[in-house]
């Protein structure tokens, strides 16, 4: 059963000013933007610090990523025949780095002064774009999905590296235990080595035995 249809561009036939669509318009650009640089990020290495990202090298991550840009530049094919079937057609452009960004107002002006119905047919017919990234996306984010096993084993992973911090702890204290009670055996054996020597000392000075080693004539 696929997913609800994407509230984005609600499909109606209800008019709608060509200002409002396209404030969904840049609205769902800037959204979309937001996604793909976070998953730019997590799924690389950043060339100044080298620095991993949290996702970098795990396939479905980068999938993810590929996936997105591919349907975002994809053609629509549930369209009317002669309606702009492609994002680049109402001058939506995609930069070097996978983000959007409106590159031909006068073309997405033409557009939108000509009736919204080809836009929100772009977006929101049975393959439109809109509808698709939503169904793609179901697999990641619903329950038992992509997202939510990651979730369950780094939850595990993070149980375990606990449970292996309490028994280091726990080892840690009983070396610690010990190591305090050597040492407080240790002071007790210097204490009598001193109170000897001090003896000792005392007994040389009453026999009059220098430092020399003789005794005093």
């Amino acid at each position: 059963r696929r997913p609800p249809r994407s509230t984005l561009f609600p499909y109606t036939t209800i008019f709608r000013s060509s200002e409002t669509v396209k404030g969904e318009l840049e609205a769902f650009i800037a959204d979309y933007n937001v996604v793909i640089k976070f998953l730019n990020s997590e799924t690389g290495i950043n060339s100044t610090t080298y620095k991993r990202g949290t996702f970098t090298g795990k396939y479905s991550y980068t999938n993810l990523k590929l996936n997105l840009r591919s349907l975002i530049s994809g053609p629509v094919d549930s369209v009317e025949e002669g309606a702009p079937s492609m994002l680049t057609q109402i001058g939506i452009e995609i930069n070097r780095d996978g983000t959007l960004k409106i590159g031909d107002e006068d073309k997405l002006s033409g557009y939108m002064e000509s009736g919204n119905s080809s836009i929100l047919n772009l977006f929101n017919s049975q393959s439109g774009v809109a509808y698709t990234i939503n169904d793609f996306l179901e697999n990641f984010v619903k329950t038992g999905g992509i997202v939510d096993d990651d979730k369950k084993l780094l939850n595990t992973r993070i149980k375990n590296i606990g449970s292996r911090v309490d028994d280091f702890e726990y080892r840690l204290q009983i070396r610690s235990n010990t190591l305090r009670k050597q040492y407080a055996s240790l002071q007790k054996m210097l204490s009598r080595l001193n109170s000897q020597r001090a003896m000792i000392n005392n007994a040389m000075s009453i026999y009059g035995y220098g430092s020399s080693g003789y005794g005093a004539y």
